[in-house]
């Protein structure tokens, strides 16, 4: 949600980002889980690809395939996690990008409201021309 409204919970995803059903209420998460999964979804998402916020996302294509600067990637990925509904800080963002396997590996570290830190680690897959691989429907695909 790039427009920091309070979500108190949302539904959980599987690991192939698909929504979660059959478990009622247990298909749905609060908290630092949450707000993790809520960060590594906006980290993923692609500018322009959400039709209800054609702002939100990170531009992948420029970043990956034009313009290599890794500080202005980094500075992309903080303001989008510092954009989610209970991160109140970056404490960390480092892009690890392999140009042998030609994957990008995003680590970063937050400060939530829900006393603690959430961090991730996902590895975006990339073509040889640095670009994100992605399957049909758009989705970039992670490691």
């Amino acid at each position: 949600m790039s427009t920091n409204t309070p979500v108190s919970i949302v539904r959980a995803l599987d690991v192939g980002g698909d929504w979660t059903f059959g478990l009622s209420k247990g298909n749905y998460i609060s908290g630092n889980p949450m707000v993790a999964q809520n960060c590594q979804t906006a980290v993923s998402s692609f500018i322009g690809n959400c039709f209800f916020d054609m702002g939100a996302g990170i531009d992948w294509f420029s970043y990956l395939a034009g313009s290599k600067s890794q500080l202005a990637l980094e500075l992309s990925i903080s303001a989008v996690l510092l954009n989610q509904y209970g991160v109140i800080g970056v404490n960390q963002v480092t892009v690890i990008l392999d140009t042998i396997t030609r994957n990008i590996n995003i680590i970063y570290n937050v400060t939530t409201i829900f006393t603690g830190n959430v961090q991730s680690n996902f590895i975006i897959l990339t073509d040889q021309n640095g670009n994100p691989l992605t399957d049909q429907y758009g989705n970039i695909l992670l490691g």
